[in-house]
């Protein structure tokens, strides 16, 4: 049996690793390198992620494919971080899951918060199952918490991590642990100990080694995209620059519009659907200096911005305090990230425009001047996709009309699915790729 997976992210690699270790001939598809955003790269000495620098350490699939590569861990030295407010930088208060409070306690003790929104907050946490239906998150946790402890404590992480607004996302998607947190004895993310970590050289490192793995199974790479996908009685067909090449089950792990693109001959309604899902791009900073961190900062992982101050940068990360190991001595790095869904102005700087603006943000956030000595501007466009409310019904109604189309010859992967996060694409992919391999085992 053969089966062709169309991307070479880590979602695409992961199939492949799973389709391989059934015994199946797999080729991959991907014009560009092995990885996507998970990229390290050397920034005057110091080893720096251009994408996401760590994973959930949660059991399932993904941890087990990630352990079985046998790379050195590290963890985050510090997780402590603030909050910009227009009074200056505050606290995170420790005790909440993804922003929100899980006991009155715990709302009580946040810092960012006026006595009266801690009493609203408290309430909340205390009947937990008064909350407004749906699955909309800033609803939700508006009608719970109030709506000033959902902008300030649940919108700039959970709204950060997927570069847009609580507000019209899917909670079920994106913070499944507020929705069951009635239900979460401790966070969901815990084996005991860190709830992240990373391979010591990088996540480069963990790419390089799925790659190395595939090679010794044979699985051959081809570095084109694929121009068209059809289906015939028999086989799929894919369509490059250079050829046409047949197989009897493809996986496609792409963004949802290059995926919308592949099925419209074969799949209409499906293509239509994926097109529905709108993405955010967002550019990041990573400049490195000599000048010493202030003291209030020497200890934290990083800084979230209040949006209501109307910057340009939603995060800045000080990368050096997190992963010292990776960082000369009496140097520090930052990562300082911008953009989402409805915040679009970076998109129109140029490079040079850009670094002046986010270090010069970045300084006024730590309250020092900082002489930037190195940098990078990366700038991911389109890479974020936009969890709308009930979207893993969309996404259930993409996979079936998908199936019936294709006679169940073409599935499905990618960040777009169930979430972006680096185990939640890898246990997706592998999910597909054993189901795709059982169903080849009866045609």
């Amino acid at each position: 049996m053969r089966v062709g997976v169309v991307g070479a992210g880590v979602s695409g690699l992961a199939a492949a690793i799973e389709l391989a270790a059934q015994g199946v001939s797999v080729t991959i598809f991907d014009p560009e390198d092995p990885g996507g955003r998970m990229t390290t790269r050397d920034l005057g000495g110091a080893r720096v992620e251009l994408g996401p620098d760590s994973y959930l350490k949660r059991r399932g699939p993904a941890l087990s494919l990630i352990e079985s590569m046998g790379l050195p861990e590290i963890y985050p030295a510090t997780t402590r971080a603030s909050m910009m407010t227009a009074r200056g930088p505050v606290p995170v208060p420790s005790g909440l899951l993804l922003g929100a409070p899980r006991t009155i306690s715990a709302a009580m003790g946040n810092p960012l918060m006026s006595l009266g929104a801690k009493l609203r907050a408290g309430v909340g946490a205390l009947l937990l199952g008064a909350f407004a239906p749906g699955d909309d998150l800033g609803r939700i946790t508006e009608a719970r918490y109030g709506r000033r402890w959902a902008r300030l404590n649940i919108e700039p992480l959970v709204g950060g991590i997927n570069a847009d607004s609580i507000y019209g996302l899917s909670a079920r998607v994106s913070a499944p642990a507020i929705v069951d947190i009635a239900k979460t004895a401790a966070p969901p993310t815990s084996l005991g100990g860190p709830a992240f970590a990373a391979p010591e050289s990088g996540l480069s490192t963990l790419i390089d080694a799925m790659v190395e793995r595939l090679q010794g199974d044979d699985v051959d790479f081809v570095k084109q995209s694929c121009d068209s996908l059809s289906v015939t009685p028999g086989s799929v067909r894919l369509e490059t620059e250079t050829g046409e090449f047949d197989f009897d089950q493809v996986i496609i792990t792409t963004p949802a519009y290059i995926a919308s693109h592949l099925l419209e001959e074969s799949a209409p309604h499906s293509a239509a659907l994926l097109r529905s899902i709108d993405y955010s791009s967002v550019s990041m900073l990573i400049g490195s200096t000599a000048t010493a961190l202030p003291r209030f900062a020497r200890e934290l992982s990083g800084v979230l911005v209040d949006r209501d101050l109307r910057l340009h940068s939603t995060a800045v990360s000080i990368y050096s305090n997190k992963w010292p190991s990776r960082v000369p001595e009496k140097k520090a790095v930052l990562r300082i990230s911008t953009g989402s869904l409805l915040d679009r102005r970076h998109l129109e700087k140029a490079d040079d425009d850009l670094v002046e603006i986010l270090w010069n943000e970045a300084c006024q956030v730590l309250s020092t001047d900082l002489e930037l000595e190195h940098r990078l501007v990366v700038r991911w466009k389109r890479a974020f996709p936009h969890f709308a409310p009930y979207h893993p019904r969309l996404i259930e109604h993409v996979r079936r009309s998908t199936a019936s189309a294709t006679g169940g010859r073409v599935d499905l992967a990618g960040a777009y699915i169930s979430g972006s996060g680096i185990p939640t694409c890898v246990a997706v992919a592998i999910e597909a790729a054993a189901a795709c391999a059982e169903r080849a085992s009866r045609i």
